[in-house]
């Protein structure tokens, strides 16, 4: 089997038999992801009322970052419960999942920095210094999941997805900063009194405001076919429950109308 061992302090390990791979430093590779809305802001607000998850694969280069393989093929042989594999186990693909307005973030730990390697037992050992990146593969949303591709150093989304990649694929210098921008809208709701005479008879509602005179909740719904419709969900924190998104709008007696916008 395929063997690796820790170096002395101070001494670059050298293998001993073919094609065996020694490590000596070890580094670490974050990343993470961000989304904006389609102008590329912030999104502050959470809208979806549920973690979108995101796949991402290491990936290693041995030429100084002309060519990447992905790590978990690289790497083939050494992961194992042989006493010289790098790992007992490693995961080389990680999935993280977090709300659209809060940026989430990963790691691949543990990872050997420069390996030696030789062509054949007794033969001359070469030293290989490694480069890592970290690459999208794939975005979930609830049940609906989306392939990312990478082309021409830019990323691509199979299928009609509700987000575009922003940014190209990272280059290995670190920039395993990922960002999506999510198809957005806006929505404008607004109340309007007809013919009541500035409340005259106080029939305009009310939640107890003092410093209003009146009061409209809205529910704020959705649909895909502008026949089935469901209630937007919302949340205040990554770790709160879900709720229906509603929009209460306020005003005096002579304002006979309000609005405000609902964004992304």
């Amino acid at each position: 089997s395929n063997s690796a061992q820790e170096g002395v302090e101070g001494e670059l390990p050298v293998a001993s038999a073919s094609q065996e791979l020694v490590n000596s430093l070890k580094t670490s590779e974050p990343f993470s992801k961000t989304w904006e809305n389609e102008a590329g802001e912030h999104i502050a607000e959470d809208h979806l009322g549920k973690d979108i998850a995101v796949t991402f694969v290491l990936q290693v280069s041995e030429d100084g970052g002309e060519s990447w393989e992905d790590a978990g093929a690289y790497f083939e042989g050494y992961t194992g419960g042989d006493p010289g594999d790098l790992w007992t186990e490693y995961e080389f693909t990680q999935t993280i999942s977090g709300p659209v307005n809060q940026t989430i973030r990963g790691s691949f730990d543990d990872l050997p920095t420069v390996i030696t390697q030789t062509a054949e037992p007794g033969g001359e050992a070469s030293t290989i210094s490694l480069e890592y990146r970290v690459v999208e593969t794939a975005v979930k949303f609830g049940n609906r999941e989306y392939t990312v591709q990478m082309q021409d150093g830019n990323y691509t989304v199979v299928g009609n997805a509700p987000f575009v990649p922003a940014g190209p694929v990272p280059s290995g210098d670190g920039d395993n900063a990922h960002t999506n921008q999510l198809k957005t809208t806006s929505l404008t709701v607004e109340k309007v009194w007809v013919g009541d005479s500035d409340n005259l008879y106080g029939s305009r509602p009310h939640d107890g405001n003092p410093s209003t005179d009146w009061s409209v909740t809205f529910l704020i719904q959705q649909s895909t076919n502008g026949t089935d419709w469901t209630s937007v969900q919302t949340r205040s924190a990554a770790s709160a429950a879900p709720q229906d998104l509603t929009v209460t709008l306020y005003g005096t007696n002579d304002a006979s109308t309000a609005k405000t916008t609902i964004d992304n």
